[in-house]
């Protein structure tokens, strides 16, 4: 018997064989978007520290109030042990009452908002110093999708098999 005959006999591809086709691709779809879910929900923006109360968006154009209160160049190469970009970003200059200008870290950060709305990474705070907790998440995230795979995998061995008795 060859295969068409085989298929004419058994019916052909019917509605039932099309949904059962659907639901079996959907349950291979879902967990590629549960993992990359994760690139786009925690992505980390471009950002820069937020100088006062008002500065509230994100410029590619720099105001000079803010080029002032960048470290120097030198002063990130001779002082700091992070790049001289994450010193810039993560750091500010300030002036003291005698004059003198005092590096110190960024409490707050401006996020840009051109290709994502809001991330996790902006939500927590998980730049300059706080980077180790990005990674801490991610790792907490794909335990916790292991956990649930091995977990419901169980669970469908189980039950399934008890329904389709």
């Amino acid at each position: 018997m060859k295969f068409d005959d085989f298929l004419h006999t058994v019916n052909d591809f019917g509605r039932y064989q099309k949904l059962r086709y659907f639901c079996i691709c959907l349950t291979y779809m879902l967990p590629p978007i549960m993992v990359y879910t994760w690139s786009f929900a925690a992505a980390t923006p471009s950002f820069r520290c937020k100088l006062s109360d008002n500065d509230v968006t994100y410029s590619g154009q720099l105001l000079t109030s803010y080029n002032r209160s960048q470290p120097d160049e030198a002063y990130c190469k001779a002082n700091m042990k992070i790049s001289v970009k994450e010193c810039q970003r993560c750091y500010m200059k300030t002036m003291s009452n005698d004059g003198s200008a005092q590096i110190q870290p960024c409490n707050e950060y401006v996020f840009d908002r051109k290709y994502h709305q809001y991330t996790l990474v902006e939500e927590w705070s998980m730049v300059c110093d706080r980077t180790v907790f990005r990674s801490a998440v991610q790792n907490l995230f794909f335990v916790g999708y292991m956990v649930g795979s091995i977990f419901f995998g169980i669970m469908a061995d189980k039950y399934v098999f008890l329904l389709s008795n």
